[in-house]
């Protein structure tokens, strides 16, 4: 629903993808988020968290 506002009072041009991951020192993926900016406001479609990361708080 938020989506379908954004998209109709924002233009194209100010909206923005965007995917953010964090690695260990062995390269492994710990976790990571991902959505769409549209101006000022930022939308979140993934928050993913490793669960030894989730353990520490």
């Amino acid at each position: 629903m938020i989506r379908k506002y954004n998209r109709q009072n924002f233009e194209a041009a100010n909206q923005t993808d965007f995917a953010i991951y964090i690695k260990d020192d062995n390269e492994n993926v710990m976790g990571g988020i991902s959505g769409e900016i549209f101006g000022n406001w930022m939308d979140v479609d993934y928050l993913v968290i490793h669960e030894v990361c989730a353990e520490r708080g």
